[in-house]
């Protein structure tokens, strides 16, 4: 069975909080529209609770700012609608690393 994901109306301004480029916001809303297959579900972690909270991370490389990887974590519960899961929270983190193969960390020096 696949999976499509809702995102409601609360957590598309959390999204729109977080001031991606437009390109990171478009791939993160293409990630989430393919879904996910029970398979998928099957590994994902759950917390324990009176129905299932499922807990689907998901990491992007910028694809504007290469020194910048998004981390997103999404907690979704089962929809209204068989096949359904809807976004009950969302976080997002960045990390940044600028540091090329061919940078060295001491004073700035470039090696060549």
């Amino acid at each position: 069975m696949n999976y499509s994901i809702d995102v409601p109306e609360p957590i598309q301004s959390d999204i729109a909080s977080w001031n991606l480029s437009f390109d990171t916001e478009d791939a993160l809303y293409a990630r989430l529209e393919e879904g996910l297959t029970q398979e998928v579900l099957d590994r994902l972690w759950r917390l324990p609770g009176p129905g299932f909270v499922f807990v689907y991370n998901v990491e992007l490389q910028d694809p504007l700012l290469l020194g910048v990887t998004h981390a997103f974590t999404f907690w979704l519960v089962y929809g209204t609608e068989e096949g359904r899961l809807t976004i009950y929270q969302a976080t997002h983190n960045q990390d940044e690393d600028w540091n090329s193969d061919n940078e060295s960390d001491i004073d700035g020096a470039t090696e060549y």
